[in-house]
């Protein structure tokens, strides 16, 4: 029977596979979370360096115009808290300021505020304090109209429009008149200033900056989710659909959070649009939710996703025919897609105790608690924002604030959960493949066993007959049968401890004499097989031979003992040419062998006897 070494590769064909999809996801895993921190390194920077930077991009006078409003009366009050009521609504109403007299402006300045709820039209009448010498003939001049769009679903920053009324130096000491028509009860006219226009730009985008940076964070980190999960081989399918839900979900929750900085609304002036957008995302991020929950938990339960994905694609649905029809209520997703999630936090909550439970019933299963954690976060984090953007709405409120950190806090969770599997997970690789080989390998030896031998005799069989039927006939390698003779004779004389020593000392010698040009296996007792492979194996099974015999004698020399060592072998040749079998080349070459340990006990091989203990 044989032993067997690779010459250029020692693993076998499902070996190499499994190492090389094992490189793959460690190579892919590595690269994925290195691009994310460089991604959070390289922003965190960026924001930094825009936020220092940024202050002095444009800087001016700014002058405060919330306060000392009056109305036809005279009666004075602040513009944050202009109010009213539904009796109110569609009914002008008329408020005033009057330019300070004190003040430096240039052709770059204008009056800046933020408004929501309503029309108006503004007019500038000169006053005793304006620059001209005859007030009265300058009159009352209308010089601006905005008529506000729909609203949508009332609420805090729900239609906010950034406003920027150009004014210039003649205007000093005028009176500026608004002439309101609320559209809704919640007016907003808030952040009033007089400063330069780019100025107040420039402010409001530094001041969330760092907001959409960290929004984009979190898509970059659902992209990434997406591509690991696409690229990286064998993820099972249930893990996988949990990683795209987590991807899909990192991507909807990230734009919302971009959205709910209100930098596109404002800049754009189409605040309606995005905001029916926030309330798609909210409904994707409830279904991909109830999919991350499902994909994830241990214990079996009944798939709550499917009822929730059936009833966010109804309400899309819904929604796309609604607005062919020409009507728009897509207001009424919002407090659908809320109820959406708050199903899922519970349902989560639900399933993470039947996972405590189960876990507890079932050592060795490790329930995915920093998806709980995720799920629970978001919904306390939107509970929390909702309260503060609806408590704060007297100005423009970062209604994500609290979500986004808590999702960032989530992301590092889950990154830190990914570690320790991955870690786990080489760590178990690394012991079936340390008890793999310990399976293939003779422990007295060290060489491959006799079960690593059939493995490769299958395996070269497959590949004989393969290269037989494409037609290539030059596949050849040798088979080479070897054994220790006299290991009987050892035993019984100088005792089995000895005889383990004989055996190790000619297994050296025969991987001495083998080197790189074939593989040994121990097969038996004292049995040996050799395959060599090569362009010329049969030169190199010559080489072997003669290797093999100088370190017989040599080692014979320089170990004398009562029996020296001594080693009979055989070959033959395997080939794809007719297609030889492996198991005729065995049989073939331990007839060979077998007639050189007959020739050696009839004397052609003398053995010399020295009465002293074996090496």
């Amino acid at each position: 029977m044989t032993i067997a070494l690779c010459i250029h590769d020692t693993n076998f064909g499902k070996v190499t596979e499994m190492e090389r999809e094992k490189l793959i996801h460690r190579i892919f895993f590595s690269i994925f979370y290195t691009i994310i921190l460089l991604w959070f390194i390289f922003n965190g920077i960026i924001a930094h360096l825009t936020e220092k930077n940024q202050i002095f991009f444009s800087e001016g006078v700014k002058f405060e115009c919330s306060e000392n409003w009056y109305d036809d009366d005279g009666n004075k009050f602040n513009i944050k808290d202009l109010k009213f009521s539904k009796e109110d609504l569609g009914k002008k109403h008329t408020v005033h300021f009057q330019i300070p007299s004190d003040i430096e402006l240039t052709d770059n300045y204008a009056i800046c505020f933020f408004s929501r709820g309503m029309d108006f039209n503004v007019y500038m009448q000169a006053t005793e304090n304006s620059v001209y010498d005859d007030p009265e003939e300058y009159g009352k001049q209308y010089f601006y109209e905005y008529t506000q769009d729909s609203a949508g679903m009332a609420g805090p920053d729900i239609g906010l429009k950034m406003q920027i009324i150009p004014i210039y130096w003649t205007d000093i000491g005028n009176e500026v008149s608004f002439e309101i028509i609320p559209t809704a009860t919640t007016v907003c006219f808030t952040d009033v200033t007089i400063e330069e226009s780019q100025s107040f730009v420039f402010s409001m985008l530094r001041s969330r900056i760092i907001a959409v940076v960290e929004s984009l964070v979190i898509v970059f980190f659902g992209i990434a989710t997406l591509l690991y999960t696409l690229l990286t081989p064998g993820i099972d399918e249930q893990r996988k659909t949990g990683h795209f839900a987590l991807g899909a979900l990192s991507i909807a929750s990230g734009l919302l959070f971009v959205l709910e900085t209100r930098v596109i609304q404002i800049l754009t002036g189409q605040p309606e649009l995005y905001t029916a957008m926030t309330y798609l995302l909210m409904l994707i991020i409830g279904f991909a939710l109830a999919v991350l929950v499902d994909s994830y938990s241990e214990a079996p339960h009944k798939r709550f996703s499917n009822l929730v994905g059936i009833l966010t694609i109804a309400l899309i649905a819904a929604e796309f025919w609604v607005n062919y029809e020409g009507y728009a209520s897509y207001h009424t997703m919002l407090p659908i897609a809320i109820a959406i999630i708050l199903f899922d936090f519970l349902m989560a909550i639900n399933i993470m105790i039947k996972d405590i439970v189960y876990v507890k019933n079932n050592p060795g299963i490790s329930a995915a608690y920093p998806v709980y954690t995720g799920v629970i976060l978001t919904m306390i984090s939107l509970v929390a924002d909702l309260f503060i953007y609806l408590y704060y709405n007297d100005r423009i409120t970062d209604r994500a604030a609290i979500s986004r950190v808590c999702y960032l806090f989530m992301i590092v969770i889950l990154i830190v959960r990914a570690l320790q599997l991955a870690v786990r997970r080489d760590k178990k690789a690394m012991m079936a493949e340390v008890y793999r080989k310990q399976a293939r390998t003779d422990a007295m030896t060290g060489l491959y066993n006799r079960g690593a031998f059939m493995e490769r005799e299958i395996e070269l069989t497959g590949k004989l007959l393969a290269e037989c039927r494409g037609g290539n006939c030059n596949f050849r390698f040798v088979v080479m049968s070897l054994d220790l003779n006299n290991l009987k004779k050892v035993n019984d004389s100088i005792g089995h401890a000895m005889g383990d020593k004989y055996i190790k000392n000619g297994a050296k010698i025969i991987s001495t004499a083998v080197g790189d040009d074939g593989e040994i296996y121990r097969i038996g007792g004292d049995e040996f097989m050799v395959l060599i492979f090569g362009k010329n194996p049969e030169a190199l099974y010559q080489e072997v031979a003669a290797r093999l015999k100088k370190g017989v004698e040599t080692y014979n020399r320089y170990n004398p003992s009562e029996i020296d060592l001594s080693v009979a072998y055989g070959h033959a040749i395997c080939e794809s040419d007719g297609f030889c079998s492996i198991y005729d080349a065995e049989k073939e070459s331990d007839i060979e062998m077998y007639a050189c340990k007959k020739a050696m006990k009839e004397g052609r091989g003398k053995i010399q006897h020295i009465n002293r203990k074996f090496g």
